[in-house]
């Protein structure tokens, strides 16, 4: 079932193609796609208190804004890309590049979170680095992203409604809010939802309680998703730390792995300190409801002080499906029987081998 709440306010918005919008504490910032110009809006009349010029050849506005530490940052450019605004001056300077399927972006603490609309899927990232910390599936068409509290705010655009994921990043149990038109940029302030209408043209004010959940989403700073080509550790490092994972690998079976590893549908996962990859956990995440646990190991030296069940439930809370499954050897069954997995023989599948299916419900 799926509600309607009605808006307290109205407003036209100041160019013809809105995209982002932002909440610097104590006003509203709106970015536009054909002036692209960026606008402090009075929160209470929606009319502009300032104003700024971005250089279309350069950072031309594309989609999300997001208010941080006293800077605006626009989805802008081609391809699109992180840029960092100064509120103030309105000078403009390019960060990293972001894809080009990323619509609505909001940021808290050193985690920025973004909605990437060909994958379906919100995904946080460190701030500066770009690397990948967790995924959440997105079960409707995403647009425009804010962060309320312990939840996370999004945009459905082609329903018109505004979906809401709790602290576990699972879809609140609270029914979609139907908004009309088309809501892209999304905006929380002053106990105030703010929405881009696209369709008309309009900024749509609500009233929107922020509501005490567990903080979104509950990722663990210590755990990063890795690119098997793109990352700080060289290919021998991640080729040793996958290694026991494997019955008996060869160089040639880790160096195939790895090349999966570089995209989708498979996502590697890095527990690290000071540097040194203490674990690693690999996914195949083609159904979001049902993910494989492909490959888990940790380094020797640290094995019974916990890795293990940080990287399992890092997948648990990051990627949260319905079901995660793997198959494993006798000497793993009571390591998943204790993270509450259910255990099934499956026979001797090798010579003198026993395995076994391992499931998780959630």
């Amino acid at each position: 079932m799926i509600a309607e709440v009605r808006s307290v306010r109205v407003w036209p918005t100041p160019g013809p193609h809105p995209c982002g919008l932002a909440w610097d504490g104590s006003a509203l910032w709106y970015s536009d796609g054909d002036t692209h110009r960026v606008s402090r809006l009075d929160p209470r009349t929606g009319d502009v208190l300032q104003e700024h010029q971005l250089d279309a050849t350069q950072h031309s506005v594309r989609t999300g804004l997001a208010y941080r530490d006293g800077m605006l940052y626009q989805v802008a450019g081609r391809p699109k890309s992180l840029v960092r605004i100064d509120p103030a001056t309105g000078a403009a300077e390019g960060l990293r590049p972001l894809g080009e399927d990323v619509c609505g972006i909001d940021g808290r603490g050193p985690v920025l979170y973004l909605l990437r609309k060909r994958l379906g899927i919100l995904e946080a990232q460190e701030w500066g680095s770009g690397v990948v910390l967790g995924t959440w599936p997105s079960t409707a068409t995403p647009g425009g992203l804010t962060l309320v509290g312990g939840q996370c705010v999004w945009a459905d655009v082609q329903s018109g409604a505004i979906r809401v994921l709790d602290g576990d990043g699972r879809e609140a149990s609270t029914a979609p809010q139907v908004v009309g038109g088309q809501p892209t940029g999304l905006a929380w302030g002053a106990g105030r939802l703010f929405v881009n209408d696209y369709e008309n043209r309009q900024i749509r004010v609500f009233a929107w309680p922020e509501r005490a959940t567990p903080t979104f989403p509950a990722v663990d700073s210590g755990v990063m998703r890795v690119d098997a080509r793109e990352t700080v550790w060289t290919r021998t490092e991640l080729a040793a730390a996958l290694a026991p994972s494997l019955f008996h690998p060869t160089d040639a079976d880790l160096d195939t792995l790895l090349d999966e590893y570089h995209g989708w549908p498979h996502a590697l996962y890095a527990l690290a300190e000071a540097g040194a990859i203490q674990g690693v956990v690999g996914v195949d995440l083609r159904d979001p409801g049902l993910v494989e646990i492909s490959h888990l190991a940790v380094e020797a030296s640290c094995r019974g002080q916990g890795r293990g069940r940080r990287l399992v439930e890092t997948i648990q809370r990051a990627v949260a499906p319905r079901v995660c499954w793997l198959t494993t050897d006798e000497d793993a069954v009571g390591f998943y029987r204790r993270l509450g997995f259910v255990v099934h023989s499956l026979g001797e599948r090798y010579p003198g081998r026993e395995r076994f299916l391992a499931v998780s419900s959630q």
